[in-house]
């Protein structure tokens, strides 16, 4: 939010104003701090953070998801014998509120996925050999690479970031969520390379 647009808040909405600069220095509000009261309360025998495996779970502070990925995540610790750890494409979307509640939980760690300079050229190798075998909607929806179903959540992605009823081919914000899937991929791969690993939803990725 602009300076502008800040000042304008201010005299228009002075509470909802301090509660946005709250939220940007990392001061929970009443609301935050009761989910995580909760978090403390209901995960503090949870608690496993010199486990060996770890679940990975994608950063995604939207507050209606957290309660279920809570339960969720902590189950499959305790099941898994493993500690909770986030990972995102973007450092941008991390806020220090939801750290905050991501801890609460018994999240350990956060993973960047920042890929190396091997990495970058693998997925641009498999980027260039995949692209041009795309040539109907059921073609990418289908699209496995290194025995992963990674089309369908390149189709899935494109409707929800762009709020479209279906694909277009000829978009090229659509070959861009490829190549971002590619990567996001080879660098997963990667890790599950040094270690045995589980897919268990699109969103956990429990390693051993």
């Amino acid at each position: 939010m602009k300076f502008f647009d800040l000042f304008k808040l201010l005299l228009n909405n002075p509470g909802q104003f301090f509660d946005k600069i709250k939220f940007r220095i990392g001061i929970p509000n009443s609301d935050v701090n009761k989910i995580i009261s909760h978090n403390n309360n209901a995960w503090a025998d949870y608690k496993n953070p010199n486990a060996k495996s770890i679940i990975l779970f994608d950063y995604y502070p939207v507050a209606e998801t957290e309660l279920v990925r809570s339960y969720s995540l902590n189950i499959l610790a305790k099941r898994f014998d493993a500690k909770i750890v986030s990972y995102s494409t973007n450092n941008k979307m991390r806020s220090k509120i939801w750290d905050k509640i991501y801890k609460s939980y018994n999240v350990e760690d956060h993973v960047f996925t920042q890929l190396s300079r091997q990495q970058k050229k693998e997925s641009n190798l498999i980027y260039k050999e995949v692209a041009p075998t795309i040539r109907t909607k059921k073609d990418l929806f289908n699209l496995h690479i290194s025995d992963v179903w990674i089309g369908i959540d390149v189709y899935e992605e494109y409707l929800m970031r762009y709020t479209k009823p279906t694909v277009d081919l000829n978009d090229n914000r659509l070959m861009s969520i490829l190549d971002e899937a590619i990567q996001m991929l080879v660098f997963f791969i990667d890790i599950s390379r040094k270690i045995t690993s589980r897919l268990l939803t699109q969103a956990i990725l429990v390693c051993d």
